[in-house]
């Protein structure tokens, strides 16, 4: 059986997960991005990242082997970055994929994805909600105590003597 050489066909990132994006422990201070290329054949690629235009070797786990899917492969890529990354909408993140064709590299970059700031404004007003709430009590305190003292001076008593 005689295979053409094919270039990746589809270069695609995932941004994080809702999930991933929902749990804001302080000890998941990190999103992960997913990139599949698919449609290529032979097996022969690279995958790297970029941050804002600059390559960016953080924590990539991409798949050790292309997996075979019928006539052609795809490989996964994995990126982890620091939640502040994600979070900032002016953060752009690309991945590329370096295919080797038989004679020269060739780079097939899929459209970047841009950070969520969604994540932010959301940690923000639960921040105001939660400020909010402590006022109202502190105010309720404060009024209690003022309607107390007043009680104890008798203000507000009509003159009884």
């Amino acid at each position: 059986m005689v295979h053409n050489i094919t270039k990746p066909s589809s270069v695609t990132i995932y941004p994080p997960s809702a999930n991933e994006c929902a749990d804001l422990q302080e000890g998941k201070s990190k999103k992960t991005l997913v990139c599949v290329a698919s449609g290529f054949y032979p097996d022969h690629v690279t995958v790297s990242w970029r941050v804002d235009g600059v390559t960016d070797e953080g924590v990539v786990t991409t798949d050790h082997s292309a997996l075979r899917v019928d006539d052609h492969y795809q490989i996964t890529s994995r990126f982890r970055v620091q939640a502040k990354s994600w979070y900032n909408a002016r953060a752009r993140f690309q991945c590329t994929i370096s295919f080797f064709n038989g004679t020269n590299w060739t780079d097939h970059t899929a459209a970047e994805v841009s950070g969520d700031p969604r994540e932010k404004y959301m940690r923000v007003t639960h921040a105001a909600k939660l400020s909010y709430g402590v006022f109202i009590i502190k105010n309720v305190i404060y009024g209690i105590f003022v309607m107390i003292l007043a009680w104890k001076l008798g203000l507000g008593r009509s003159a009884e003597k």
